[in-house]
């Protein structure tokens, strides 16, 4: 049982990721004339801000150059809470 629930938070953070991956690379298509991209950046976007904007104030304390890297800072905090949730499971239920 706690290594599905293990498993699952791994999809689950694996899946976060790569939703921020696909809206790092929608934030440079997603005013072309690729159809539908506005939107599905959107979406992502709104799904993505509640973890991403927090990097962001974050980061803006810190640097303020022309690039953007909450986004990636995102994904580098998904991933290691993700491995510390599962490593702290793993730990005290196995």
């Amino acid at each position: 049982m706690v290594l599905r629930i293990a498993y699952l938070i791994q999809w689950l953070g694996d899946t976060f990721t790569l939703l921020l991956f696909i809206r790092a690379i929608l934030s440079w298509i997603s005013n072309s004339s690729l159809p539908g991209s506005r939107g599905i950046y959107e979406a992502l976007v709104k799904i993505t801000e509640p973890v991403v904007s927090p990097c962001r104030k974050l980061l803006d304390k810190v640097y303020s150059g022309p690039i953007d890297f909450s986004v990636f800072a995102a994904m580098v905090l998904v991933e290691i809470i993700e491995r510390l949730v599962i490593t702290i499971m793993l730990k005290v239920f196995v």
